[in-house]
């Protein structure tokens, strides 16, 4: 994606300069500049503009010269750049600094620009969610300490999006990963590779699928002379500060470990790192000056801390070590005036060498997941420009991985998983193997025009898009089953429905769109846009090896189409009034329908080789060998029954309802920008988004009616009442998904946001976001699907959403200080995330018989428990040494998490071990000190 300037050419009076002759010029263009003549009504634009810094020049016979210098263009932006031309010489010139932050007086979409100075220049975990720290509104579900939360991607939502609704582009091309709801990355990019990243948030055009974080990431160009960057900077353990202490959080934390442990004299607690280092270069420049460019990029970054509260069986803590390799190359070609073409192929080999997914939070290195993920991405352009007025831009992607999870290299078949889901452990081994081959081929291409005549200046964009995505699935699990034990004592065993040995689907979306942005006697703008959407699943017929359980349901399937075969129109509205007409007062509303994000969620969610599990009681531990033992059908010694289970769970047993709706939301916004003096600019706006539709599980074969309630205590206080299902059910199942209120969720928000670039040695980025999110925790299919018709998952199901968060902060400033010298920093505050606390009713612990085995019911509502309140201080020292003027050395000092916060980050949600309900089970990592150098050349 790329910006646009525009303006008008006009004399002293303001009589438009038909004709005149209008150039633009930057180091980012491949050809060094751009040309047109303005119209007839002065009016001139110049798109597809490549992300960089620009000069204006505009001239005509009789007049002086108009030049505008530093005119920032961002992805995304358009930047109004107006030039009043005085009756005199073509040789006399009026230079004007465009630096200042412009008012996009025509765009509505909430959008955040992160160039090079906020990206380099502010300390931060240099990845895409690390960096969403920066962008006001926007919340990570990961709080970073320089760069601790880089190998494992945190979620991020915005105005009350899911998940989902993420998107991550290069160059204007999807490189999502297909699984859950196709809103994650799986490919771990290098930041070196970006000039900027956009964050569009909110009153999204019509060529934007969904309405959640959209991240375009804008790769960086070769250039007319070599030039480049080498970075490193790194921290080893003698570099942290201990924020746990001897106080009362140390006695919580101390709580997690067994007493044999505790006196362990190398016991750690907290989540101090053991290393920390990122090296990453890039170089590019001219194959063929102003014809041919090439640029290439390498990164190779490493994080390792302590899993506090997990030791091995010899003592040691458990570790959780990571690393991440990419290399990165690039060409562009400008083939002729008209036609410009780039390929970019980037490979990414993240290693997880012990990958935990909490809970459980307590996990012996033995029984995490290795994860050595190979992946690539390729990008292909092609931009064409027939005339000044028209562009046609396309390009086609190819997302390509290898998505591991595999058993540990000292796991053996005999290797049984065991989990305490009270104290949060797991032993033995991971709960299965599986691996994830899947990929990608995105095509996009749009047309844009602009039409100057006359009611207004239209500026038209269609376009279509296309993507088929593959992704199949394969399980594993020794002795095919997990056994779960609470506070110590067995429990349950999960029965699995592996091996599976390949499970395929594939998913393809089609949308067309139209956009006008039409602007009226240069004040008022309205934003139309509309979107037509095909989303089709299918699974192709099937087969898998039969396991020791669930023999009676088939493992070779057929086929399966319409999973599901969606077609939808979503409209999109805006208006912008310049109020002056000099860009100082803008007032901005906008009226907005999406279709959330939606991808192999539901397609593996039905697919008849699902992964799929089941109940039952794990009666006793006969032998004390600590895992359940199974020695064949009527055998007196079996410790667990399988055909006495609770039903099988999963697309073994789901269907889609044929009359299913795609998830959809309703986005509301009206705010004003206002400019400031010293070119600050301020922006108040309230949020309104309503989620509907959402997508449910229905167990057809147990009715509601199918539940008696049961007296009983409640462990966070007072009586309460859970349901027992009737005997004659017990084992019935017959899922089905379809579209259920009960599921729906709203947004309230207000932002206030600053905004200034970099003038007077200074520049601020920052907003405080006051919200509400409230509706159903849990149940759809982007979440956790259980089922709806047992009133047990009903209860305290509406409440907060785990990401309300009243109050955010967040405020980022860049300060030139004499000598070369930067001072900058990075401040964030919010309230702690709404938790809630669950608890597991067995017949054991009711003393009357529970016939459905086991059942988890959430007992204190989320909101009712939050986290603590979160602050977090970073701060960089660095030094601009000049050489040559050409070479610059940057010696950088930062220190992260400067106020050494301790905050709580996860705590234990069960209650059935009361001595740990709500204990800390993880903490920031603590105050970071870290060196580093970049050199500019």
């Amino acid at each position: 994606m790329t910006g646009t300037i525009q303006g008008t050419a006009v004399d002293s009076t303001g009589a438009a300069i038909p004709g005149a002759t209008v150039t633009v010029a930057s180091p980012a263009l491949i050809t060094g500049k751009r040309v047109m003549a303005a119209d007839a009504e002065g009016f001139y634009k110049f798109l597809e503009l490549a992300p960089g810094t620009y000069t204006l020049r505009v001239e005509s016979p009789g007049y002086s010269v108009y030049v505008t210098t530093n005119i920032t263009v961002n992805s995304a932006v358009t930047v109004t750049a107006d030039s009043k031309l005085a009756t005199g010489s073509v040789t006399e010139e009026i230079v004007v600094n465009g630096s200042a932050v412009s008012i996009d007086t025509e765009n509505v979409a909430s959008q955040a620009v992160l160039g090079q100075q906020l990206l380099e220049g502010i300390p931060a975990g240099r990845s895409p969610w690390a960096e969403a720290n920066l962008v006001p509104s926007v919340m990570p579900s990961g709080r970073d300490v320089g760069g601790s939360t880089g190998m494992q991607a945190s979620t991020m939502v915005v105005h009350g999006s899911t998940v989902a609704d993420q998107r991550f582009m290069i160059d204007g091309v999807n490189v999502n990963w297909p699984g859950s709801g196709g809103g994650s990355t799986a490919i771990y990019y290098d930041q070196g590779m970006f000039q900027e990243i956009n964050y569009r948030i909110g009153a999204l055009p019509a060529e934007i699928g969904q309405s959640g974080v959209y991240m375009n990431m804008v790769t960086k160009d070769g250039g007319n002379q070599i030039h480049g960057t080498i970075f490193a900077n790194g921290a080893g353990k003698g570099m942290q500060s201990d924020n746990i202490g001897n106080g009362s959080l140390r006695a919580l934390l101390l709580k997690n470990v067994t007493a044999s442990q505790q006196t362990n004299p190398s016991l750690e607690l907290g989540n101090p790192i053991t290393i920390n280092y990122d090296y990453n270069g890039q170089i590019g420049g001219p194959l063929l000056r102003d014809k041919l460019w090439w640029f290439g990029s390498f990164r190779w970054w490493k994080v390792n801390n302590i899993v506090s509260g997990a030791f091995n069986p010899d003592a040691t803590s458990a570790i959780n070590d990571n690393l991440i390799a990419n290399e990165m190359v690039k060409f562009s070609y400008q083939l002729n005036p008209k036609n410009k073409l780039s390929a970019m192929y980037s490979r990414n080999q993240k290693n997880r060498y012990h990958r935990r997914n909490s809970p459980p939070y307590f996990t012996t290195d033995k029984a995490s997941w290795l994860q050595n993920q190979p992946g690539s991405t390729s990008i292909l352009k092609w931009i064409y420009m027939p005339t000044s007025k028209w562009v046609i831009d396309s390009g086609v992607g190819f997302m390509h991985l290898k998505y591991p999870q595999r058993y540990q290299k000292d796991v053996v078949a005999t290797d049984i998983s065991i989990t305490d889901s009270a104290l949060s452990t797991l032993i033995n081994a991971a709960p299965y193997s599986y691996v994830n081959p899947t990929w990608r081929l995105a095509l996009d291409t749009s047309a844009s025009t602009v039409i100057n005549r006359g009611f207004g200046t239209h500026s038209i964009k269609f376009g279509a898009e296309f993507s088929h995505d593959y992704y199949a699935q394969i399980y594993k699990a020794n002795g095919d089953l997990q056994g779960v034990m609470i506070n110590g004592k067995v429990s349950t065993v999960t029965l699995y429905n592996t091996p599976i040995n390949q499970q395929t689907n594939n998913l393809d979306m089609l949308a067309f769109y139209g956009q006008d942005n039409w602007k009226i006697a240069n004040r008022l703008t309205f934003d139309l846009g509309l979107r037509w959407e095909f989303l089709h699943g299918y699974i192709p017929a099937q087969h898998a090896d039969q396991g020791r359980f669930f023999t009676s349901y088939p493992k070779t399937t057929a086929a399966v189409d319409n999973v599901p075969n969606w077609k939808n129109f979503t409209p999109r509205l805006g208006v912008s009034w310049d109020i002056t007409g000099r860009g100082t007062t803008v007032i901005k509303a906008s009226l907005s329908k999406y279709m959330q994000g939606v991808a192999m969620n539901v397609v593996t969610a039905v697919n008849p080789l699902g992964f799929s599990n089941a109940s039952v009681v794990w009666k006793a531990d006969s032998n004390g060998n600590g895992i359940p033992d199974f020695y064949g059908t009527g055998d007196s010694r079996n410790e667990f029954d399988p055909g006495a289970s609770n039903g099988l769970t999963g697309g073994a047993t789901t269907k889609l309802d044929p009359a299913v709706r795609r998830p959809n939301s309703w986005e509301q916004s009206l705010g004003v920008d206002q400019r400031l003096p010293y070119g600050i600019v301020l922006s108040v706006s309230g949020w309104h988004r309503s989620t509907s539709d959402q997508i449910g599980r229905f167990n057809d074969a147990v009715p509601t009616s199918g539940y008696t309630p049961i007296a009983t205590t409640n462990p966070a206080g007072g009586t309460f009442t859970i349901f027992n299902q009737s005997l004659a059910t017990k084992g019935l199942v017959n899922y089905r998904l379809m579209n259920s209120p009960l599921l729906n969720f709203e947004y309230r928000g207000i932002d206030v946001n600053v905004q200034k670039s970099m003038s007077h040695h200074w520049l601020v980025n920052g907003g405080v976001t006051f919200s509400r999110l409230r509706g159903a925790t849990t149940g759809d299919v982007g979440t956790t699907l259980d089922d709806l018709n047992n009133p047990n998952n009903n209860i305290n199901r509406t409440s907060v959403l785990s990401y309300d968060t009243p109050v955010q902060l967040k405020l980022a400033s860049v300060y030139q200080l004499p000598k070369g010298f930067e001072l900058s920093g990075n401040f964030q505050h919010a309230t702690g995330f709404p938790y809630a606390m669950t608890y597991s009713y067995t017949t054991a612990i009711l003393g009357t018989t529970l016939n459905q085995t086991t059942q988890s019911v959430t007992v204190a509502p989320a909101g009712a428990n939050r986290l603590p309140d979160f602050n977090l201080l970073d701060m960089r020292l660095s030094n601009n040494i000049k050489w040559r003027d050409r070479y610059t050395f940057k010696p950088e000092f930062d220190v992260y998490n400067l106020n050494n916060s301790a905050a709580v980050q996860t705590v234990n949600q069960s209650y059935n071990s009361a001595a740990l309900a709500r204990n800390p089970t993880a903490v920031l990592p603590p105050r970071l000190f870290k060196v580093g150098i970049q050199f500019l050349f």
